[in-house]
């Protein structure tokens, strides 16, 4: 057997929040069995971001501005086909054949876009996956605060927070990581029709 053959394969998950990155790796993990799972999330409290985003946005908005060496090592390690620790839950992941990433920033972001060997993007309008995040952190029953980050917000601080922050960012998302993308999905079909498409698509590469 080619050794190439044996490296473990990542295949990234790029949407913006509420675009469907998380579901959509779980549910293709489900299917394969033996994935790895590296979810974004997970490794954001230990990335050093810009303190000005807006200084960011004014000089260019370089994604490799985000440091991240603890995701980008987890990557790594994965791809030599070691197990990685979940830094949140604690969990041991062994790597399969194949192993999904939600990456939101993709190829865009060099020390972890280059372990990406096939990136999906998916492409969700911006008002359903704005009303996608909001529901995410509201509660399930009655009128109580929305959750951010482990603190309770008025939704009215949510979306002046988008519009003034995370609106721009998606746009330059789907700008930059859209276009490199190697498989572009309808972010509004069912995520059984999404899972689908991405495995028919890899599988016969």
């Amino acid at each position: 057997m080619d050794v190439a053959e044996t490296v473990p394969k990542v295949i990234g998950v790029s949407a913006p929040a509420g675009g469907g990155k998380s579901t959509l790796v779980h549910a293709l993990a489900a299917r394969l069995g033996d994935a790895a799972v590296i979810l974004y999330d997970d490794y954001a409290a230990q990335a050093t971001y810009p303190a000005d985003m807006g200084a960011w946005f004014a000089a260019g908005a370089d994604f490799n501005q985000w440091k991240m060496p603890q995701l980008a090592a987890a990557l790594a390690q994965l791809k030599t086909g070691r197990a990685v620790t979940n830094p949140v839950t604690g969990a041991l992941q062994a790597p399969g054949s194949t192993n999904f990433f939600e990456a939101p920033l993709g190829y865009a972001h060099e020390a972890t876009g280059k372990h990406i060997d096939f990136l999906v993007f998916i492409d969700t309008p911006p008002e359903v996956a704005l009303a996608r995040w909001l529901l995410s952190r509201l509660p399930e029953t009655g009128n109580g605060p929305a959750v951010l980050n482990g603190q309770p917000l008025p939704v009215r601080h949510l979306l002046q927070l988008y519009l003034t922050q995370l609106r721009p960012l998606y746009q330059v998302q789907r700008d930059r990581v859209r276009s490199e993308a190697d498989l572009v999905l309808d972010g509004e079909q069912p995520v059984d029709v999404l899972a689908a498409r991405v495995l028919a698509t890899i599988q016969s590469d």
